[in-house]
Order: C-alpha cells, then sequence, then structure tokens
C-alpha cells in the first residue's frame, strides 16, 4: 500500500484540532471561538495577498516576504492542489470557532471530536483502504470504510467527553454528515450541523 504523504501530513494537522479541548488554555469556548473566527479572517487576507504576492512584490515588507516563504512551505506540504491558499485552514477555523460560539461547551467538544478526529480518520481510511463505494446518490467518491472509519473514531474519542447515548448519537450525526457530498466544506458542515442536532436532543 502506498501512503499518499501531503494527504497524511494533511490529516495530522488536521487532528492537532483536538488540542483546543485536551489543553486548559485559561479562557472559555465563546473566547477561544471567536479568537478563532478573528483567526479565520486574518488568514482570508492573507490568502488574498498570498495568491496576489508576485504583482504586490515591490511592496511588501520583509517579514510578509518572510511570511510568504513559511506559507508556501505549508501549502506546498500539506494543502490539496488546485484549492485557494490556506482554504483548509479558513473553513477549520470556521467551523469549529462557530461551533464554540454557538453551542455549550460540551456539545462544542463533541463537535471539535468530530471535524478533528472523524474527519481525519475516515479520510486516512477512505483514501487508502475505501474499495466499497458509496451510493451515488450519496457521494461520488467516499467509501463505506471510511464511514465506518468516522463512526468509531468519534464514538470512542466522544465516550470520554459525553454519556454514551450523546456520544453515540455524535458519531451517527457526524458520519451522516460527512458522508454526504454538500457543496458546503466539510470542514464546516460537520461541526455545525452535528452540534445543532446534539443541541436539539
Amino acid at each position: 500500500m502506498t501512503v499518499n504523504r501531503r494527504e497524511f501530513s494533511r490529516q495530522l494537522i488536521h487532528m492537532s484540532g483536538i488540542l483546543l479541548v485536551l489543553i486548559p488554555w485559561g479562557i472559555d469556548f465563546k473566547t477561544m471561538g471567536m479568537l478563532l473566527i478573528l483567526a479565520t479572517g486574518l488568514s482570508l487576507l492573507y490568502s488574498e495577498f498570498f495568491m496576489r504576492r508576485k504583482a504586490l512584490q515591490r511592496y511588501v515588507p520583509w517579514p510578509l516576504s518572510l511570511a510568504e516563504d513559511a506559507v508556501c512551505t505549508i501549502v506546498k506540504a500539506c494543502e490539496r492542489p488546485n484549492v485557494r491558499p490556506m482554504k483548509g485552514a479558513m473553513t477549520f477555523g470556521l467551523g469549529i470557532g462557530a461551533s464554540m460560539i454557538l453551542f455549550a461547551p460540551q456539545i462544542a467538544t463533541l463537535s471539535i471530536v468530530a471535524l478533528s478526529i472523524g474527519d481525519s480518520v475516515s479520510t486516512l481510511v477512505g483514501v487508502h483502504h475505501g474499495t466499497h463505494k458509496l451510493p451515488r446518490f450519496i457521494s461520488n467518491h467516499k467509501s463505506w470504510e471510511g464511514t465506518a472509519a468516522m463512526f468509531f473514531s468519534v464514538l470512542g474519542v466522544s465516550y470520554f467527553f459525553a454519556p454514551i447515548g450523546l456520544a453515540i448519537a455524535a458519531a451517527f450525526v457526524s458520519s451522516l454528515v460527512e458522508a454526504f457530498d454538500f457543496p458546503i466544506d466539510d470542514n464546516v458542515t460537520i461541526p455545525i450541523v452535528t452540534g445543532a442536532a446534539l443541541a436539539l436532543l
């Protein structure tokens, strides 16, 4: 089996999102969420600059030029080809930030688990072991193996943060959302839809 190194690197960074709930940052979830939304906005501005960097080169101060080199290295190593630079980081920050602002801490935590752990595990399993494709009306490229991996990884990690019933609900809803091809990036849909469904429960 050949490992897709770029995808593996992306998913390791993706999984690091769990640190938002494992590390005691000393600030509440809503404040953390607002900081993530702010970081997403700044990333969008930098992404715009990055795409126009050649035209702006003569006006770019040294620190931004240095940052450009760092972003180039990260994008080359981790970002999927032919997408906006830093798109993954922006949608990730938006999805998790919105969840922290909108939902109670326990529900936001399960939403973060679903995105950072479940989505990463499902992608890695699907890319490397996904041989049984989901029906075309659900997805054109995702597999049963990836969906099952998402369900069990979210269930296993969520069990440490919530009662078993809520953990099962988080695993089921997030796996269902991840399986479908929505026009909105799943970094946004997975945590927000999962959190909304759990809040209704």
